[in-house]
């Protein structure tokens, strides 16, 4: 999918679908932007710990998310607790350097933290939480999505969604993992448009739009050293060649082509 770094005090018009990753310091002058850009249409997804400290690193007053982003999720956290990361053996990386000299075992057991494991279930299918967990309490108009399914949390919302005008907002109560990341991009970001630029890209190419108000500009490099051919490239002309463009396209090894579209509106 195309996607890049961006700062809510961007444009973000032209944006389908806007991640917040665990952004814990957030400026209530950033929220009525990130707000106009859900009513517009657009899905924002907010993660763990997103909004719990001001600028100054101070943790707000009022439950999490703080600075106006609460009312725009529609939840409020009132427990949160570090989880272990995907197959790790403890809260922290063991460093065999910080014993300063006392004795060290030659097998390091692991940290009873490593047997609590929290699940939840999100579009038909279980998982792991890593790095936190997060207890949500829910507005009136905000729907879960996920619910944690086992120990004390177990029935209680863990990814929830709040219209607010034409778009909605994803609240996410944990880290994102790459199988958690997946299933958010079947569940939440496809049904709203959000697809790869090009279908069924071969291993090892890459694929970059600019846009201009009345053109589109794809650049796509093949980064491998096979010749490789796409079978959905857009329809435009070619520029490096000049001849149209469209449908089947070869790339040599380390092959480049630049296809120029009209804009779709």
């Amino acid at each position: 999918m195309a996607c890049g770094f961006i700062h809510p005090e961007d444009d973000l018009s032209r944006l389908k679908a806007l991640y917040v990753p665990h952004w814990v310091m957030w400026k209530p002058e950033w929220t009525p932007q990130v707000e106009a850009f859900v009513a517009a249409g657009g899905t924002l997804i907010l993660s763990a710990l997103t909004g719990t400290r001001d600028s100054d690193n101070h943790i707000h007053r009022v439950q999490a998310p703080g600075a106006g982003l609460s009312e725009l999720a529609g939840v409020k956290v009132y427990e949160f607790g570090r989880l272990t990361g995907p197959e790790a053996d403890g809260l922290f990386t063991w460093r065999e350097s910080k014993v300063n000299g006392g004795h060290v075992s030659a097998i390091v057991p692991s940290a009873s933290s490593s047997g609590r494991k929290y699940q939840f279930t999100f579009g038909n299918q279980q998982f792991t939480a890593a790095h936190l967990y997060e207890k949500l309490e829910l507005a009136e108009d905000t729907k879960s999505l996920g619910q944690w399914s086992n120990s004390f949390l177990a029935g209680t919302p863990a990814i929830t969604c709040r219209r607010h005008g034409g778009g909605q907002v994803i609240y996410v109560g944990t880290y994102l993992t790459a199988d958690l990341a997946t299933q958010l991009v079947e569940t939440v970001l496809e049904p709203q448009g959000v697809k790869p630029l090009i279908a069924d890209l071969p291993q090892g190419v890459e694929v970059t739009v600019r846009q201009s108000e009345d053109r589109e500009l794809f650049f796509i490099l093949n980064t491998g050293a096979e010749a490789v051919t796409l079978f959905d490239a857009p329809h435009g002309k070619e520029l490096l060649s000049g001849s149209a463009a469209g449908g089947a396209l070869n790339l040599g090894p380390y092959g480049c082509a630049i296809i120029r579209r009209a804009r779709k509106t």
